[in-house]
C-alpha cells in the first residue's frame, strides 16, 4: 500500500488494484479454482454413468441374445416334431389304417398341427427379424 500514497490520481489507484487482483489470482494454484474443479467432478461422474450405462447396455444385448437362439432352438425342436407328426399322421391316412370314422379326427389334429407350425413360423421369422438388431447392438459393444 505505499505505493498507493504516492499515486495521487483516482483512475491510477484502481488500475494499479486491479492489477494487484489479476496477480493474486494467477498467483493462486489452479485446484484451487471452484470453477475447475466443478468441471472435473462433472467429467468424472459424467464418465462413470457412461461406463456403467456402456455394460449395461452390452449385458443386456448379450442376454437378449441369448434368449432369441434358446427361443430359435426352442422352436426349431418343436418344428421338427410337429412335422414329424404330419408325415405320420399323412402315412397312416395313405396306408388306410385309420377308419373312415377317425378321419374327421385326424383332419382337425392335422388343421391344429398346421396352425401350430404357422404360429412358430411366424414367430421364428420374427425372432430372425430381430436377429440383426441385437448383432447391430451387440457389435457395438464389441471390445477389439
Amino acid at each position: 500500500m505505499a505505493d498507493s500514497a504516492l499515486i495521487s490520481d483516482p483512475k491510477a489507484e484502481l488500475e494499479l488494484e486491479k492489477l494487484r487482483e489479476e496477480i493474486r489470482v494467477l498467483r493462486k494454484p489452479p485446484w484451487k479454482d471452484p470453477k475447475l474443479v466443478g468441471a472435473v467432478i462433472a467429467f468424472i461422474v459424467s464418465f462413470g454413468f457412461n461406463v456403467t450405462q456402456y455394460f449395461n447396455a452390452k449385458a443386456d444385448a448379450e442376454r437378449k441374445n441369448a434368449e432369441l437362439e434358446l427361443k430359435e432352438t426352442q422352436w426349431n425342436t418343436q418344428r421338427v416334431k410337429l412335422d414329424l407328426e404330419v408325415s405320420d399322421l399323412k402315412q397312416k391316412l395313405a396306408k388306410g389304417t385309420i377308419g373312415l370314422e377317425q378321419i374327421g379326427d385326424v383332419r382337425s389334429e392335422l388343421a391344429k398341427v398346421k396352425k401350430n407350425i404357422s404360429v412358430y413360423e411366424g414367430a421364428l421369422t420374427e425372432a430372425e427379424l430381430q436377429l440383426p438388431l441385437l448383432q447391430s447392438q451387440i457389435s457395438q459393444y464389441q471390445v477389439y
